[in-house]
């Protein structure tokens, strides 16, 4: 079974809408709900693709002065800054899904090698199904 992890603050209430056609397509998605937690679950598993929200809340322990926490935590993932990771992780098995639409954040996230973009007012559930199932295509 491909495992994911999700990284959104919303992905236990008003998302979870999303995470369905995952399960049934067969993946175990852990949501974490804050930069704290998400740093836990990185350092407890491994994970065959990650999905990250930008706007996301810091928890106890991870500490940053930028506004878009998930884009943060991102850069740190990206460039080994969080120890005792895991793995390695392949930027193209990683997706954006968020609200934010902003040229100079996408700019950021594509020069991080972030290829998956998606906005939070999909017309299908399924997109982001299929938009992983694109991912875990990419080679590791």
């Amino acid at each position: 079974m491909r495992k994911i992890l999700w990284i959104e603050d919303e992905g236990k209430i008003e998302l979870i809408q999303y995470k369905t056609p995952l399960v049934r397509g067969g993946y175990s998605v852990d949501i974490a709900s804050n930069a704290t937690e998400a740093v836990q679950f990185l350092r407890e598993k491994e994970y065959d693709a990650l999905i990250f929200d930008l706007i996301i809340p810091c928890g106890d322990e991870f500490e940053t002065e930028e506004y878009y926490v998930g884009l943060e935590l991102l850069r740190r993932l990206i460039k080994n800054e969080i120890k005792d990771v895991r793995k390695k992780y392949n930027p193209a098995r990683i997706m954006v899904f968020t609200v934010i639409n902003a040229p100079d954040v996408e700019e950021e996230i594509r020069e991080l090698g972030v290829k998956t973009i998606l906005g939070k007012r999909l017309n299908e559930l399924s997109d982001l199904k299929n938009c992983v199932d694109e991912l875990l295509k990419e080679k590791e």
